[in-house]
């Protein structure tokens, strides 16, 4: 596999696994092991559904097309980097 498409498929990849994780990490320290969601008139739920809610929920969606815009823009830096290097190294 090519050093370009290592580069595009980690610019494909990483916003994803980045929001998944951060997304977890916000998730997990607001499960109070009961009630779905901040209302406590909701269902309770499980930590998992709990994550979901947070993955799917629009807010969160925001940040993960950030994600994809800041990788947008580097992505295309860093192969134009790679190609400059690898043309000084000729």
């Amino acid at each position: 596999m090519s050093i370009k498409k290592i580069v595009i498929l980690s610019g494909l990849l990483f916003p994803l696994i980045i929001y998944m994780l951060t997304t977890y990490l916000y998730s997990h320290d607001s499960y109070d092991g009961e009630h779905f969601g901040l209302l406590d008139a909701v269902w309770k739920c499980t930590r998992f559904e709990h994550y979901l809610d947070w993955l799917l929920s629009p807010f969160s969606m925001l940040a993960l097309f950030f994600y994809y815009v800041v990788s947008a823009f580097v992505t295309p830096l860093l192969l134009w980097w790679l190609k400059k290097y690898n043309n000084h190294m000729q």
